[in-house]
């Protein structure tokens, strides 16, 4: 084993724990044949196997023969705790046993790399990247930590996972972050269980009051976090050393070089984050994992509003990240899109201006409120919608109370010398007197308003009481160009259990503004309706990767709406985090 290698193990300074030699390679072990040796620590081997009857791979963690009980008693400890642990975040638990006298765990095997792998392969990983990853290792560590179970009978709430580092963290093809390996984990209300004598963990990594064998709490995981990141960022070790006494002095006094030495792309804030969790006194970290994944979501979600697993899958396809590239491409998208709107606009004044000599004239000119509602019965105002876009352009041209056109002139394009005769809807009610006289009361700049809030209105309330041939009816007819739109037709398709219809339509709604609805509301309401959908697939299709892919939208709605758990989406999302939990178990 490489000296780097060596100093980067987890291990237990107590001169009364000593390791053995590699124990024998099995055949096979657990539910399947051994397939390949998927890596050594001191104190175990992973093995990957092929269970032949589920035609699945799974990993199997297989003790190395010890000299004391001390280690048994980590690896019964890492039993009892991660078999309680049920979160996209952190690897599952199938069943343990024992091959030769020694003790095995089988877990899920993760189709990917670890983050030490990732690190020596690709060197300093861009700064979205980082983001990413931490923001998925702190949803694992915020449900550890607040985490409430029951241990040799006692009552518990929270795990600290005491052994953070690049090896301990899986990523998968998809981009799903995996924690793994508790074998030193304990309770956060027994904060201090190791002899005085004894460190156990690695050094490297470990924080000072582990290396100072002082209790512990939440806090000293975020500590080896910013270690984590900081090679991340850096691609290289916070404290490097050619010896175990040369490593014990840097981080005893800890002594690590500055990050801007390295990165000198690096933002600050980066630069602060990770100063700020590699504090010696606890009381200057970061205070929590929830504290932490609030900031750096903030910088994130900036940059992009992919969530971090697309991110990173994207990234481990090969596609090139840059830092802060995304917001130049933003605004330069911002940009083309006012010109092109700009002219659009200009051109379609210009159409309209000479419809009379041109012949674009698909509609009676300035009819009145009156005559049209008379002579050519059409929906209430409460059903009234703009006409739908011509072929050669995208935008509506709005008129008040107008109806919708033909579809023979929309194909046209042009008249033949007269007016095209516009067909009353079938099946809608007559307008009452109290309608045309709220017609005949408004301004046409209130009317054309109405127009669009009041279609939407209806399609919801045909949507919410069942009604959805004909919502999709309407839907069809009047495409309006809004985000709120989009979320009724993705609602509409989740009724009817056309999850692919609808995840479409909620990822259309975030590139279309909504009139009605703030950016921010509008993304909210889009992460809580994917959420939904995927709920649903795994109601459809309960197996594993739906549970989780389902638990980690649901966690990006408990994120936007953080400021607000009172509000009936947050509380969705809470249950349904906890009822998907319940059923992977």
């Amino acid at each position: 084993m490489a000296m780097d290698d060596l100093l980067s193990e987890t291990v237990s300074l107590s001169e009364s724990e000593l390791i053995a030699a590699n124990p024998p390679e099995p055949k096979s072990i657990g539910s399947g044949i051994v397939k390949s040796i998927l890596g050594k620590g001191g104190a175990s081997v992973v093995y990957e196997i092929w269970n032949p009857k589920l035609e699945i791979y799974r990993a199997v963690k297989l003790w190395r023969p010890v000299q004391t009980e001390k280690t048994i008693q980590r690896f019964e400890n890492e039993i009892k705790i991660t078999a309680k642990l049920h979160h996209p975040n952190i690897v599952d638990i199938y069943t343990v046993g024992e091959w030769n006298g020694l003790p095995y765990i089988e877990m899920e095997k993760i189709q990917g790399t670890n983050l030490k792998e990732l690190i020596k392969t690709r060197g300093a990983i861009p700064e979205l990247v980082a983001a990413a990853i931490v923001i998925c290792i702190c949803r694992a560590l915020s449900y550890a930590h607040n985490h409430e179970y029951i241990l040799s009978g006692k009552s518990c709430k929270g795990v600290i996972h005491c052994d953070i580092k690049p090896a301990n963290i899986m990523i998968s093809e998809t981009g799903t972050i995996k924690l793994m390996d508790f074998g030193i984990a304990h309770p956060s209300n027994n904060p201090n269980p190791s002899e005085k004598s004894s460190i156990t963990g690695s050094l490297q990594y470990m924080s000072p009051e582990q290396l100072n064998s002082r209790p512990l709490d939440p806090r000293s995981d975020l500590y080896s976090l910013g270690v984590l990141l900081y090679e991340l960022l850096s691609g290289t070790k916070a404290f490097p050393a050619s010896s175990i006494k040369e490593l014990i002095q840097k981080r005893k006094k800890n002594d690590f070089s500055p990050l801007g030495f390295f990165c000198k792309n690096l933002s600050a804030k980066a630069r602060a984050i990770v100063e700020k969790l590699m504090e010696v006194d606890p009381d200057k970290r970061f205070q929590s994992a929830d504290e932490l994944m609030e900031e750096i979501e903030r910088s994130y979600h900036e940059l992009t509003e992919e969530t971090p697993e697309v991110f990173l899958s994207r990234f481990l396809a090969g596609e090139k990240i840059k830092n802060k590239s995304r917001v130049k491409v933003s605004k330069l998208a911002r940009l083309s899109m006012f010109f092109f709107l700009l002219c659009s606009s200009i051109f379609i004044v210009f159409l309209w201006s000479g419809r009379k000599t041109t012949g674009f004239n698909f509609i009676q000119a300035n009819p009145s409120p009156v005559d049209s509602l008379t002579k050519n019965p059409s929906p209430p105002p409460s059903q009234q919608s703009i006409p739908a876009a011509t072929p050669t352009n995208n935008s509506r041209k709005k008129q008040s109370t107008i109806a919708p056109r033909s579809p023979a002139s929309v194909k046209t394009g042009v008249s033949s010398g007269r007016k095209a005769t516009v067909q009353p809807r079938p099946k809608l009610a007559q307008p009452s007197v109290k309608e045309v006289e709220s017609v005949l009361n408004s301004a046409s700049t209130a009317q054309e308003e109405v127009n669009d809030a009041t279609i939407l209105d209806e399609i919801r309330r045909l949507v919410n009481e069942g009604q959805l041939s004909q919502a999709e009816r309407m839907l069809q007819e009047f495409p309006i160009k809004d985000g709120e739109y989009h979320l009724i037709y993705a609602e509409l398709h989740l009724k009817r259990n056309r999850t692919k219809a609808a995840m479409q339509e909620a990822e259309k709604a975030l590139r279309v503004a909504a009139a009605r609805i703030s950016p921010s509301e509008l993304r909210e309401k889009v992460l809580y309706y994917k959420a939904k959908v995927l709920s649903v697939e795994y109601e459809n299709a309960p197996d594993k990767q739906n549970g989780q892919k389902a638990m980690e939208a649901w966690y990006e709605v408990k994120y936007a709406l953080r400021s607000n758990t009172a509000h009936p989406h947050y509380i969705k999302a809470d249950a349904e985090i906890r009822r998907i939990s319940v059923s992977l178990q």
